[in-house]
């Protein structure tokens, strides 16, 4: 009796470990989905400044900043992705990217990036209507994208028609 009650922990105790493995893998393969879709937002967005140096902030995620630092980071420099353990710290970044883990600090963000040429991209498709300049959204089991063009204008951004043309509503 107590070897098969023995047993059945066990059982269940590696379920447990597996499946946070598997959860934690396929999160990672999200943030790598998303990195690639930072990385064309980046590419396809006109900065005032010509954009020379761009720094990817990552409000409070650091699994999100390693992948996507593994991902987009380039070894001339142009783009960096730094891990921000606030939203006070959004102001000195081009690009600010707030996973769903961090939407709490969105409001702050905004409010700290208004007026300033800052790309605010949002995990969360319900952070758009919030003021998120882009939002990934799952349409049909495919990782989409939404643009808020008013927030975009409002960062004196400029966003490529073939970006536009790709974002869902």
């Amino acid at each position: 009796m107590k070897a098969s009650k023995l047993t059945l922990s066990l059982l269940i105790f590696g379920i447990a470990l597996l499946s946070g493995t598997f959860s934690a893998k396929a999160q990672e393969d999200v943030y790598s989905l998303h990195a690639m879709f930072i990385h064309n937002f980046i590419k396809y967005t006109e900065w005032p400044n010509g954009g020379q140096q761009i720094v990817v902030g990552v409000i409070n995620n650091a699994s999100a900043t390693q992948t996507l630092n593994q991902k987009i980071s380039s070894s001339a420099g142009k783009v960096q992705v730094k891990n921000l353990k606030n939203a006070d710290e959004a102001g000195n970044c081009q690009v600010v990217f707030v996973p769903s883990t961090s939407r709490g600090h969105l409001a702050r963000v905004l409010e700290l990036v208004k007026g300033k040429n800052i790309l605010v991209i949002t995990e969360d498709q319900d952070m758009i209507r919030k003021g998120a300049g882009i939002s990934f959204k799952v349409v049909n089991d495919k990782m989409k994208f939404q643009i808020n063009q008013d927030a975009i204008k409002s960062s004196g951004l400029k966003v490529s028609g073939s970006l536009l043309a790709l974002a869902v509503n």
